[in-house]
């Protein structure tokens, strides 16, 4: 483990203090859940990308397809 040192307002020493007296493990904490939603926020921006891209070749293969059915009528 490394320690890092750092400050927090006193303001901010107060609240923390509400939830806990366990301040660096609620830092801890804290970081660990900003990088949790972090990530999935990189992945649900990826996968909506996928979907986009997928759905966009989707309607051009339906296109190429709808040109033989109408060719073989």
């Amino acid at each position: 483990m490394r320690t890092i040192q750092f400050q927090i307002s006193d303001e901010l020493e107060k609240k923390i203090s509400l939830y806990t007296m366990n301040i660096q493990g609620f830092i801890n904490n804290a970081i660990n859940d900003y990088i949790k939603k972090s990530q999935n926020k990189l992945i649900e921006k990826r996968l909506i990308e996928g979907y986009q891209y997928s759905s966009k070749e989707s309607l051009d293969i339906n296109k190429e397809f709808e040109k033989i059915e109408i060719n073989n009528c």
